[in-house]
């Protein structure tokens, strides 16, 4: 399952890949940011966005405007079709809010045309049972970050 949480420019975007297996979840998560807010975002954040990026475990995005103040979708959806070469994708679940078009564009692509989208609501109620499992899972033992 792919998880979205998408934004515009402030915040970090989001793709969270889940998968389930023998009783155990693996998790990989994925981070966008636009290439114009690096310095500013780390500088407020006090996190080191261009070492993330080098790392690959951010990934910077630049859109069309000169600043790059703001998220390319088009680099979102490029990774999320890259990423189901790599792996069935049964279920997408995102927010309504930011992913509108990247949604209707991703159910145009052949490898993901069996997937299932999911809207999930981002507020106290929509995320209540996905964070109850999560933390269930860690509790557990049952959750590792390494996709097998």
């Amino acid at each position: 399952m792919l998880g979205l949480d998408l934004s515009l420019g402030d915040d970090n975007s989001a793709i969270n890949l889940v998968t389930h297996d023998d009783g155990k979840y693996y998790v990989k998560q994925w981070v966008f940011v636009p290439e114009g807010r690096l310095d500013t975002k780390s500088a407020i954040e006090k996190i080191d966005y261009r070492t993330w990026v080098r790392k690959k475990q951010t990934f910077a995005t630049v859109d069309e405007a000169p600043n790059s103040w703001m998220i390319n979708y088009k680099d979102i959806e490029n990774f999320i079709v890259n990423l189901a070469k790599e792996h069935e994708i049964t279920h997408i679940a995102y927010d309504q809010f930011n992913a509108g078009n990247l949604v209707q564009n991703l159910q145009n692509y052949d490898s993901l045309f069996n997937t299932k989208f999911e809207i999930i609501q981002q507020n106290k109620t929509g995320r209540h049972f996905g964070i109850s499992l999560l933390r269930q899972a860690v509790m557990q033992k049952r959750y590792s970050s390494t996709i097998p």
